[in-house]
């Protein structure tokens, strides 16, 4: 009997089919478009990478994932004190603020390291601050609780603060604190400096990941993903979690949810990266090896990527002949 997978690429309908060549996106993609052409769109209601797992794993009563879990000692595990964070330039126009992300390089990194150390410093009575891999860092809160509506990293990255601001002011605690922490960072030394030198300064954190473990049910469903933070937080919910590669060998003997952020990181980065390099990876790792799955009724498939629609195959989505070809060029009508 087919199983169902979730197939999860967020920023897979917001890329910018106009700059990347027709060609490419017509001929060299043929496992990707003829799955856009046999899907049948579904409605769907989960626009971000965190309630698109929430919903794929059925979990309920929840808008955001307690991922500061992954990295809790044992003693902390289940607090609700626990926030993940990244150091974010945060962006003022007339009328709100959008977070930018600071390019990753040696000398950002150095800044970042010399501000965040001097909070913790600063800020010791309130809080501990851990640095973690992969540009992380770990604030275990002393004092207050902070709200849990803050939505993971790089969904919000390009879009107005404010409002997660406003919604801070039910802990108001936490919003003093977070004030105190971004008017210390706006005066800091390094920041006065990068200003002079023309760069972006790293006035502000962006928090998420709060909330305890508590009612999070594994439901027998695997994971597959590259992420860190993802593998990370599934090893602490004890779900079985594999690497992307191993999707090309498997043979999906239970539900399961595959998860590439590789799209929406570089739709979200500051840096060039090649699209169609990506999409070409996303042909070969994921789509060509679970289109054959489709096809020996293996496994039924739904496309989730934060667009209004969701699109699904079965092994019988193809006996729709009558169906027209379809690439990305396609892409607005999803």
């Amino acid at each position: 009997m087919a199983v169902n997978v979730d197939l999860i690429i967020p920023g897979l309908f917001d890329l910018p089919v106009d700059e990347l060549d027709p060609g490419f996106l017509n001929l060299e993609l043929p496992a990707l478009n003829r799955f856009l052409r046999f899907s049948r769109p579904c409605q769907n209601q989960a626009f971000d990478l965190e309630p698109m797992l929430i919903e794929a794993m059925g979990w309920t009563g929840l808008q955001t994932l307690p991922f500061a879990q992954a990295y809790a000692e044992q003693e902390l595990r289940d607090s609700d004190n626990l926030l993940l964070f990244r150091a974010i330039h945060l962006k003022a126009d007339m009328h709100n603020a959008i977070v930018v992300p600071l390019e990753e390089n040696q000398a950002n990194d150095r800044d970042i390291d010399i501000i965040i150390n001097d909070l913790r410093d600063l800020f010791k009575v309130d809080c501990d601050i851990t640095r973690l891999p992969n540009r992380l860092w770990l604030m275990h809160l002393k004092q207050c609780t902070p709200t849990q509506h803050y939505p993971h990293y790089l969904s919000v990255l390009g879009r107005k603060a404010d409002p997660f601001i406003q919604q801070s002011k039910q802990a108001l605690p936490w919003y003093k604190l977070m004030n105190e922490m971004q008017m210390f960072m706006h005066q800091h030394e390094s920041n006065r400096n990068r200003f002079e030198s023309g760069l972006l300064p790293v006035n502000s954190l962006w928090f998420w990941g709060a909330g305890k473990l508590s009612g999070l049910t594994t439901n027998n469903i695997d994971w597959y993903c590259d992420d860190p933070l993802l593998k990370q937080f599934a090893s602490v919910v004890n779900i079985d979690c594999a690497g992307l590669d191993d999707v090309q060998t498997t043979t999906f003997d239970r539900d399961s949810i595959i998860v590439d952020l590789s799209l929406l990181e570089a739709l979200k980065s500051s840096c060039e990266t090649r699209l169609q390099a990506l999409l070409s990876n996303l042909e070969e790792r994921l789509f060509n090896p679970l289109l054959h799955l489709i096809r020996a009724r293996r496994c039924a498939l739904r496309l989730r990527s934060g667009a209004q629609l969701d699109l699904k195959m079965t092994a019988f989505s193809a006996y729709q002949w009558w169906k027209h070809s379809k690439s990305l060029v396609d892409r607005t009508g999803y």
